[in-house]
């Protein structure tokens, strides 16, 4: 990707450019409901391969020497976790987290739309309840094995043919050759991916109309069309240039869902005086909303942070935090990094 030789994602961004531009011109609806039956098919084999990933780390573990292993701590010491760094962090998680609101917000409208509305909650029970036992596995496996070290994208560790002295270097778990089973996920991955855009590009585009009607709506046929193409473009710019998606996506939620979904409407509520409540549930709101600016003001300011982060290949040079019995077994392989 134009003299980056790790970077052969990118030109997958460009690749898939016809088909982001067929969902903004098309109607993909129809589409979907002719392949829908795809779908289940596509999230297990998605949800299986990530077992095998995150399961695979365990064994790869077992190269690494016991002082370079990452440590694996239940809970950090009282002055780590009130630490800026520990604030941040769990700011950026619970940005990120915020997403499963999008999920949930749902659940009324689709009420509104089932024929039975009583079923609605219980299954939206079942199926949280078959998400959570799906991701559990991906969470447990990939920490036994990764560590604090985990890279973002599952896909990249799935690795073999390492170097001699992997484990001492940056971005360990990102050295080495693609596996089968990595490949296999990573296509997965894009036929999921193209499945769900055929839903969220089209909501994108109906937004942008409903947000200036007088120019995409009643103007001209030239103005929907620019807008479109804006769209896919910026789409491209997007999915080439910000090497982060958990940390972009984490500012997007920080900077709008947190303001739409949680400020927004309870200033509103109290404002408004929509309805009167007891001392609990204003409590109850004033602890909501404190989380809100919290997420809103560190959740910003940490995915801005990773957004620009050193532009490092993996491998280049020895990590920054190995033990000095760490080092002296790196240097025992007498290895020079390059």
């Amino acid at each position: 990707w134009f003299g980056c030789n790790l970077c052969g994602h990118k030109w997958w961004a460009v690749i898939l450019l016809p088909v982001t531009l067929a969902y903004v011109f098309g109607n993909p609806g129809a589409l979907m409901k002719r392949v829908a039956f795809v779908g289940p098919f596509v999230c297990i084999l998605t949800v299986a391969f990530a077992w095998i990933g995150a399961g695979s780390s365990i064994s790869a573990k077992e190269a690494i020497p016991e002082p370079c292993r990452s440590q694996h701590v239940v809970l950090p010491s009282f002055s780590d976790l009130f630490s800026m760094g520990m604030i941040l962090e769990l700011a950026v998680v619970g940005s990120y987290g915020f997403w499963n609101f999008a999920v949930i917000v749902t659940v009324p409208t689709l009420r509104n739309q089932m024929k039975n509305p009583k079923k609605t909650a219980p299954a939206a029970i079942i199926a949280y309840f078959i998400a959570l036992v799906m991701f559990l596995p991906i969470m447990f496996l990939g920490y036994a094995g990764f560590g604090n070290e985990a890279p973002e994208n599952l896909v990249d560790s799935m690795r073999d043919s390492r170097p001699m002295g992997w484990w001492a270097l940056n971005r360990a778990w990102e050295t080495g050759r693609l596996t089968a089973t990595g490949a296999c996920l990573a296509l997965i991955v894009t036929v999921n991916m193209l499945m769900t855009e055929a839903i969220i590009i089209p909501c994108a585009v109906l937004a942008v109309e409903a947000s200036f009607p007088g120019v995409f709506r009643r103007g001209p046929r030239w103005a929907r069309k620019v807008m479109r193409l804006g769209i896919a473009f910026f789409r491209l710019v997007v999915a080439t240039q910000i090497e982060s998606f958990v940390a972009m996506s984490a500012l997007v939620t920080a900077l709008f869902c947190i303001c739409n979904n949680i400020i927004f409407p309870i200033v509103a509520f109290h404002y408004c005086k929509v309805k009167k409540v007891g001392p609990v549930r204003k409590t109850i709101h004033v602890l909501v909303l404190l989380y809100g600016v919290f997420i809103m003001i560190f959740g910003s300011i940490a995915a801005i942070q990773s957004l620009s982060p050193a532009d490092e290949k993996p491998g280049t040079r020895l990590r920054s935090d190995l033990t000095p019995q760490c080092r002296s077994a790196f240097d025992a392989l007498n290895i020079t990094v390059r």
